[in-house]
């Protein structure tokens, strides 16, 4: 069959490579001049597998209200009045109780599960080398409640599979010795480690991937081709128009995150995906100016931290400002004040560069991967929030399946959309 991909960043590029090496003709269509240009560019660069839990405390309603008001968090609402945020907040609140949290842990740790042998397989077969390292994730706490509560949560990963290990502070600095900063001024409580997770840079494996794509599968990227709607029959999807024209095919697949989202509003695609947005700086490393090795996580502030070879990627925050793309500093500043403040060496921050991103997110972070059942023809694959490099591989080898009627019945729990 021949295939239509609308979107060339991580997500786009992992579904045309399983499409295509499937057998299928694949044509990827994207608005930028190259892959992996928007929100895969310069994301936080981690693989985390085992990051399976709401990114909310369990008091989630109070807290949303409080951050919303208060100042210097990594929390920004620029449109309070937003209804679609409001609507978003409060199933949020919905799926981070309990039993609802545990369900959609185990829906993540899945899809996660088997995005990390699929990451593998290609590893093995195409060879592509991105700033690869499996040395694991550390997440770290300063506040005590926080830290008890994360311990607890560690239990409940562990009995659904995640490999977990608890420590105190000194065992902390042990691991990642650019902790000491924090312990010396008696802030560091203690970490929690995954050994399973991993880091890696996004962008440059997505680009190396396309290039597998073209030369070894044929596949053809439409580059500079703005989208400007979706042509329909009210049965099925007739074709993707262009500023270059129609491209048409007999499968479509949506993996446009936030930034296309207009495009199935105006079909009438009823998500409840919703953009969150998040920055990121990059230090140059040198012999002059090291950074950690291991991979970091401020589960406190929202940041992960990435040892990516040549550069130290910080990365986070959330911003609630519908698509628009101006840059607040003020959240740029927040994550170099953190990095500054937490770590003893981090690369040059004084040459950094800085990035902006929008996350699809759903309330109970699993992406869509499905088929649309009003229209037989379009699948999307998009959602995955901040685990988009974390989950690309696993989602668009499930897509790939279910395109050529292959699904697993272990991932029977993901959402058909209307």
């Amino acid at each position: 069959m021949k295939i239509i991909v609308m979107g060339s960043g991580i997500i786009g590029v992992t579904s045309a490579y399983y499409l295509a090496k499937s057998g299928h003709e694949v044509t990827v269509i994207d608005k930028n001049p190259d892959t992996a240009l928007s929100c895969s560019m310069s994301n936080g660069g981690q693989l985390s597998y085992s990051h399976i839990d709401s990114f909310l405390p369990s008091n989630s309603l109070l807290f949303l209200i409080k951050t919303l008001f208060k100042r210097g968090l990594f929390f920004k609402a620029q449109e309070i009045s937003n209804p679609d945020f409001i609507k978003f907040c409060l199933k949020l609140y919905e799926n981070n109780k309990e039993g609802n949290k545990i369900k959609n842990s185990i829906n993540l740790y899945n899809i996660n599960t088997l995005s990390k042998l699929a990451l593998e397989e290609i590893m093995q077969e195409e060879k592509i080398d991105f700033y690869h390292k499996k040395n694991g994730i550390l997440h770290f706490y300063r506040n005590n409640k926080l830290f008890n509560s994360a311990i607890k949560n560690a239990i409940m990963l562990e009995k659904i599979g995640c490999s977990v290990d608890i420590f105190d502070s000194q065992k902390s600095v042990d691991k990642v010795n650019d902790l000491s900063k924090l312990s010396d001024n008696k802030k560091l409580r203690g970490g929690i480690f995954f050994e399973n997770d991993q880091t890696g840079d996004a962008f440059i494996f997505a680009n190396k991937l396309a290039n597998i794509c073209k030369e070894k599968y044929n596949v053809k990227f439409e580059f500079n081709s703005n989208i400007k709607n979706i042509f329909t029959n009210y049965q099925k999807i007739t074709g993707i128009h262009t500023d270059k024209g129609v491209i048409s095919g007999d499968i479509y697949v949506y993996a446009l995150g936030s930034e296309g989202l207009r495009l199935i509003n105006g079909i009438n695609v009823n998500h409840n995906i919703f953009p969150l947005k998040g920055y990121s700086i990059s230090m140059p490393i040198s012999s002059d100016f090291k950074a950690p090795e291991i991979g970091l996580t401020d589960p406190e502030n929202k940041i992960v931290y990435s040892n990516l070879g040549k550069n130290f990627r910080a990365a986070g925050t959330i911003e609630i400002s519908d698509l628009n793309s101006k840059i607040n500093f003020s959240r740029l500043n927040f994550i170099k004040k953190i990095t500054k403040d937490s770590l003893k060496n981090y690369g040059n921050i004084d040459d950094l560069c800085y990035w902006q991103g929008f996350r699809p997110c759903r309330p109970n972070l699993t992406p869509y991967i499905c088929e649309v059942k009003k229209f037989k023809n379009l699948f999307i694959n998009s959602g995955h929030g901040h685990l988009g490099w974390t989950m690309a591989c696993g989602s668009s080898k499930i897509l790939s399946n279910k395109i050529n009627g292959k699904s697993e019945k272990v991932f029977d729990f993901l959402d058909n959309i209307n």
